[in-house]
């Protein structure tokens, strides 16, 4: 499940409609309808009940949605506990990636871009890139260089913990 796809599920459950949650979530009705399809694929269920006045989540719908709810509630006190701003908070919510997020807790973790591309299996640059673009996004450093180590700024720790707190609370 990516959180692209959970996005686009907590914006259809409350605005019962596919066009009405693309313009919310600022993204085309095809790719909020690809999303979701690919989220009913991914779980194995149906989603939503589609009808003419619009789309009822069902029975699993409302259970994923609530526990997008709690994980990004996670996500969100974790990154302000550790001291980021309320609109750097609402970014890592509403805009980073699974691939970003990954790869800060990666990089925390490893401390080195290095070893933690190997533990990703992916190439260093994609690593430094995704971290990098997360932390223009916030507009925060996420790290620091001491020597050969990575070290972690501060806020990335409670951004990586959140994260694994989301991930989490999906799993259940």
């Amino acid at each position: 499940m990516k959180l692209t796809q959970l996005r686009a599920l907590l914006a259809t459950v409350e605005a019962h409609t596919v066009n009405a949650a693309a313009r919310q979530l600022f993204r085309t009705q095809p790719a909020v309808s690809a999303a979701l399809q690919e989220l009913e694929r991914d779980v194995g269920q149906r989603l939503f009940e589609r009808g003419a006045r619009g789309m009822r989540p069902t029975a699993a719908g409302l259970v994923l949605a609530q526990r997008t709810r709690q994980g990004l509630a996670s996500l969100a006190a974790s990154a302000k506990m550790s001291g980021l701003a309320p609109a750097a908070v609402n970014r890592v919510c509403q805009q980073a990636s699974d691939a970003q997020l990954e790869a800060l807790a990666a990089l925390i973790e490893a401390r080195g871009f290095t070893a933690a591309a190997r533990q990703l299996g992916i190439a260093q640059a994609t690593v430094h890139r995704a971290v990098s673009s997360l932390a223009r996004r916030l507009g925060v450093r996420l790290w620091a260089t001491s020597g050969r180590l990575v070290e972690p700024a501060a806020g990335a720790e409670g951004i990586a913990l959140g994260y694994a707190l989301f991930r989490s609370e999906l799993r259940l």
